[in-house]
């Protein structure tokens, strides 16, 4: 069994609760770690957790949730930035798509 352990409140909330077995599979490869340590690896996110969810075209799509650093500016300029560093640093783990 894999996946993500969540609950869901009266109110509609989500609550994360871990990963069953901390693996993610994107585009036919399995992600750990991988995904966090890239967040966390800039300088304004002090932590992160990734998620898969159901997707009807890749079979799963990849969440991401930032704590940033106080002194950090979460604007939609950061956020861009993080998709595309995370993008890029994913994709020299990951083997070449045919």
């Amino acid at each position: 069994m894999h996946g993500d352990w969540a609950a869901v409140d009266d109110d509609g909330l989500w609550y994360i609760l871990g990963r069953s077995d901390d693996t993610i599979k994107l585009l036919a490869n399995a992600l750990a770690g991988e995904v966090e340590s890239v967040l966390v690896a800039h300088p304004q996110v002090s932590e992160a957790a990734a998620i898969g969810v159901p997707d009807s075209i890749k079979g799963e799509a990849l969440i991401c949730f930032c704590v940033l650093k106080k002194a950090a500016n979460g604007d939609v300029a950061l956020a861009s930035e993080l998709n595309r560093t995370s993008a890029r640093d994913l994709a020299r783990r990951l083997p070449r798509a045919r």
